[in-house]
């Protein structure tokens, strides 16, 4: 059986072989099928090779975006929580304490949800 993290491990391992497998299809179509079929055709359908260029890149991109599309569940990336609990806990500090600062010219500055000066 595979822990949690070997099978992680698969699932990236595997959606990193399928967009190897996108970009050499594209690179492959794009600089030598565009090429061969560029000298092929006559002059009066040279647009053909141009084409052909433009839809493989609308096609790599399509296939990368919905490779790479947002889910509910990410497989690809997985966020820890570990950092959530300090920074609540130092942000309730924070917001209930009313820290006092005295700058240079005898401003009292207030730091609470809002920032603000009171004149002394």
């Amino acid at each position: 059986m595979l822990t949690a993290d070997q099978q992680r491990a698969i699932i990236k391992l595997k959606l990193f072989r399928n967009f190897y497998l996108i970009v050499i299809t594209y690179i492959y179509i794009t600089r030598v099928v565009v090429y061969l079929v560029g000298g092929w055709v006559g002059f009066k359908y040279s647009w053909v090779g141009s084409f052909l260029n433009e839809w493989a890149t609308l096609l790599f991109y399509a296939a990368s975006g919905y490779i790479f599309q947002p889910r509910d569940e990410i497989i690809y990336v997985e966020l820890s929580n570990e950092g959530d609990d300090h920074y609540n806990h130092r942000r309730h500090e924070l917001e209930d304490e009313e820290e006092e600062f005295v700058n240079g010219r005898g401003v009292k500055t207030r730091q609470h949800h809002r920032s603000f000066v009171e004149l002394t």
